[in-house]
């Protein structure tokens, strides 16, 4: 039996029929926004981090990370206190392991989006070591970034932390020098730092 074969009409339609396809898409493609397509594929990748959602009210998919003063390493934030106030994560720098806590009891907002409270670093040893630190959000690259941080001291007793009038107060009970780190701390340390607009901390004498 011989084979038939399609007309020769029939055969230049296909591809126009799939040019006119593709003209109609791209068509509806540029009619419509990014916005409106997210919304309609929405990626497991633009999932909100918890942590920064529940304590800021920021939608990003970036954790919020605390770079450990005096040391390189980067911490993190995956779990939240409730009760105690704290966020917190763990770190690694080479041999040394260790947590970070960065307290929302005390935190400040300076100017929006910036922000202020107290971080304490423990690692194997016995110390837990105490620092104010300044935060920022970016919103270009959608994450917390952390300023300037000054070292208040190890096991101390935060009593309050107040940014008033352009001043940064803050007020902690430190161990004397006859005290053992046993014992709770009694000694009164007042400190007033003022700050700079890139968030640099600079103390007041």
């Amino acid at each position: 039996m011989p084979k038939r074969r399609l007309p020769i009409p029939l055969i230049l339609l296909v591809p126009l029929l799939l040019l006119v396809v593709v003209i109609l898409a791209g068509v509806y493609r540029f009619s419509i926004s990014d916005e409106e397509i997210l919304a309609k594929f929405p990626s497991q990748a633009q999932t909100s981090d918890p942590i920064m959602l529940q304590l800021f009210s920021i939608k990003t998919p970036n954790p919020w990370v605390i770079t450990v003063p005096e040391s390189g390493a980067n911490a993190f934030l995956n779990s939240y206190d409730v009760e105690g106030m704290w966020a917190s994560g763990d770190y690694h720098d080479g041999a040394e392991r260790g947590n970070v806590q960065v307290s929302t009891r005390w935190m400040n907002a300076i100017e929006l989006n910036q922000f202020t409270t107290i971080v304490t670093v423990s690692n194997q040893g016995s110390g837990l070591f105490y620092y104010l630190v300044t935060f920022e959000y970016d919103q270009q690259r959608a994450r917390m970034v952390m300023k300037n941080s000054v070292f208040l001291g190890d096991r101390i007793t935060v009593k309050s932390l107040q940014y008033q009038f352009d001043k940064l107060n803050l007020l902690y009970l430190e161990h004397s020098e006859s005290q053992s780190y046993a014992d709770l701390p009694t000694q009164k340390v007042e400190r007033s730092f003022t700050l700079s607009n890139s968030l640099e901390l600079s103390e007041v004498n």
